[in-house]
């Protein structure tokens, strides 16, 4: 009895699991904790095997039915009620059954740009801080704001989908939040009392044309070859993909999560016993584009040695090692002394002190590990390089010839490990290669895929990286606000921008920077615009400046 109690029980259970029940997927902004537009018609869409019929209910009491079409798409809109929550969607078909929980009805807000967008409320280190960011932390816990942030990605097409998940507001998830865009929604939240939730989408370094479709930005004068430029890349990945294939990787933010260690690699290149009689020599300070490695993105030691007198007093002893874009860990005779391994920080200043004990007089041994993610890299600025006394006066320059070695390639979000025969003197070279400065890309990756997903308005905070061209600004700013617009169909929605940082930009003109907030200020012709003034709450000497709670309080 009981064998065939168990028989019946395994004819059912197969019934229940067959391979052929349809399965029903999502867009990843349909998930948990998601905020919808409140009083709204809102879509909601995804994917299904075609001819699927799919029951979609709500707790606030709104059901749909319909079916996915030939090519397996389904779309529906739903009435979205006041702010409130939470609420519950269910999507079933057959056995198949997808829920959406904890969802609010409130406000939705894009936040998209640059890294002054995309600066997190706990800052970059204390070099880069957001003001009073523990005591906002700590008081963070309001769940009524929920934050999207979509990973950094570029594309060739538009995409369908990105990744990220919505994050509750509170002491454990704020932290990584956007700053600009927390503050504005906070202030937000304490003038309506309704639901905020805010799609986070931005990079750092990233101009306007990266942002804008393909077809609105070919429109701009320097842009009507992007089509060629696009196919080009593609055309150009696919024989890098062939020749990276067998290589070693790993995704870029696991190693910058982990703070890039590679104990077995640090540990060798650090060593001040290394032969490095092959390696390359460069001159330094300089970005590495500027000499020997043209458009590379990847991670390269130098190496340099020094002699001490004997009579060197060794304490109280520092390293200037001038700025590095983007990010490093500095060794002396094999021991680290120092390093920012955290995004942002590609403008700072490397003051580095040691400890005496790891020098001694004559030869020693400087190692730096850097890690470039895009465009310029390298150890560069006006300043000599040097070891400085306790005074801070030069002891010993440290400009001048450095050993070189480029040990990684950085591309698309992945870190590859020369091995072998394959190295960069023999990587295939390419003229072009898919870039976060390409023309319509991260529109493609990272804004596309939240179309039509409603929303009331957006922030940007970007310009930074367009600061040289104003003019093309005048004509490519207004084009994206309306792209974006145009794209979404929901009329002109507000868009509302911050100027660029007040900042000492390096190598451009003393009036560049007050031509691309010019061009700023004219972008008000645009309907239902608005820019936030910041040259009162800056800092020349940081490009990313510190009060962020004002900036989004000025947004909202």
């Amino acid at each position: 009895m009981k064998k065939i109690f168990v028989f019946l029980l395994l004819i059912s259970l197969s019934g229940s699991c067959k391979k052929d029940t349809p399965n029903i997927t999502l867009p990843a902004l349909f998930s948990d904790h998601m905020v919808l537009q409140q009083k709204s018609k809102t879509p909601l869409w995804g994917w299904a095997p075609p001819g699927t019929s799919i029951d979609l209910t709500t707790t606030w009491g709104e059901d749909k039915t319909f079916t996915a079409d030939k090519n397996g798409n389904w779309f529906v809109k739903i009435p979205t009620p006041k702010a409130g929550g939470p609420y519950v969607i269910t999507l079933r078909s057959g056995n198949s059954i997808r829920i959406i929980d904890d969802v609010y009805s409130g406000e939705v807000w894009l936040a998209s740009g640059q890294s002054n967008m995309e600066m997190p409320v706990k800052g970059w280190g204390k070099d880069m801080p957001v003001d009073n960011s523990a005591q906002e932390i700590a008081a963070s816990d309001i769940p009524q704001i929920r934050m999207f942030t979509i990973k950094k990605t570029m594309g060739y097409i538009p995409e369908k989908d990105c990744s990220g998940e919505w994050k509750v507001s509170n002491p454990k998830n704020t932290g990584d939040f956007s700053a600009t865009a927390y503050f504005f929604a906070k202030d937000l939240y304490q003038k309506l009392k309704v639901p905020i939730g805010i799609i986070h989408s931005s990079w750092g370094g990233t101009p306007a044309e990266a942002w804008t479709p393909k077809s609105f930005v070919t429109q701009v004068k320097g842009f009507e070859n992007t089509e060629k430029q696009l196919q080009e890349a593609q055309n150009n990945q696919k024989k890098m993909a062939s020749w990276l294939k067998d290589l070693k990787k790993i995704d870029f933010n696991e190693a910058l999560e982990n703070g890039f260690k590679d104990e077995e690699n640090d540990k060798k290149y650090s060593s001040p016993t290394l032969n490095v009689s092959g390696w390359e020599t460069m001159d330094l300070p300089a970005y590495w584009e500027t000499r020997q490695l043209k458009d590379f993105d990847g991670i390269v030691w130098f190496r340099k040695d020094f002699n001490l007198p004997e009579e060197t007093d060794l304490k109280d002893l520092k390293f200037y090692l001038g700025k590095i874009d983007d990010m490093d860990v500095a060794y002396v005779n094999g021991k680290k002394i120092g390093g920012k391994t955290e995004l942002g920080f590609w403008d700072a200043d490397r003051l580095y002190p040691v400890k005496d004990e790891i020098l001694h007089p004559g030869k020693n041994t400087i190692s730096i590990k850097v890690i470039d993610n895009n465009y310029g890299g390298g150890i560069y600025g006006e300043k000599n390089l040097a070891v400085l006394d306790s005074k801070n006066d030069t002891l010993i320059s440290l400009s001048g010839k450095w050993k070189f070695k480029p040990v990684s390639m950085i591309k698309e979000g992945n870190i590859y490990t020369f091995s072998g025969s394959k190295n960069y003197s023999n990587m295939p070279k390419i003229t072009a290669s898919l870039n976060s400065h390409m023309p319509t890309v991260l529109y493609n990756g990272m804004i596309a895929p939240l179309i039509p997903y409603t929303i009331k308005g957006a922030i940007w905070y970007q310009g930074e990286a367009n600061v040289g061209r104003a003019k093309q600004y005048e004509i490519l700013f207004p084009k994206m606000i309306r792209s974006w617009r145009k794209v979404w169909s929901l009329g002109d929605f507000p868009f509302y921008y911050v100027q660029i940082a007040p900042f000492k930009y390096a190598n451009r003109k003393p009036m560049s920077a007050a031509e691309l907030r010019y061009a700023q200020f004219l972008a008000l012709k645009e309907k239902n615009t608005g820019v936030v003034v910041t040259t009162d709450i800056g800092n020349v000497d940081n490009i990313h400046p510190s009060n962020k709670p004002e900036v989004g309080r000025r947004l909202s």
